[in-house]
């Protein structure tokens, strides 16, 4: 196996760039895995009928911060639940 290369980019250095000129309008937020955070609530109904938005719910991610499932909106995510008693 090859080892771990580094995941930062060109792009990642001029947001930096941006950031420190002032210019915070094309700086995406995003959590500490690098989940981008959503920058407004879709548009729609949340309820159980076919087209509905599901309900929005908080989620730890691995790095153990909690993120929401409205941040996903646009992709596809695989959500593993599981109980115990």
């Amino acid at each position: 196996t090859s080892p771990p290369t580094d995941t930062s980019s060109a792009a990642d250095t001029s947001s930096a760039d941006t950031s420190a000129s002032g210019d915070t309008s094309s700086v995406q937020e995003t959590y500490a895995c690098g989940w981008p955070k959503r920058a407004a609530d879709p548009v729609g109904t949340v309820g159980p009928e076919p087209g509905d938005l599901v309900t929005n719910l908080e989620l730890v991610d691995q790095c153990g911060e909690t993120t929401e499932l409205w941040d996903f909106g646009g992709s596809y995510a695989l959500l593993y639940m599981t109980g115990a008693w």
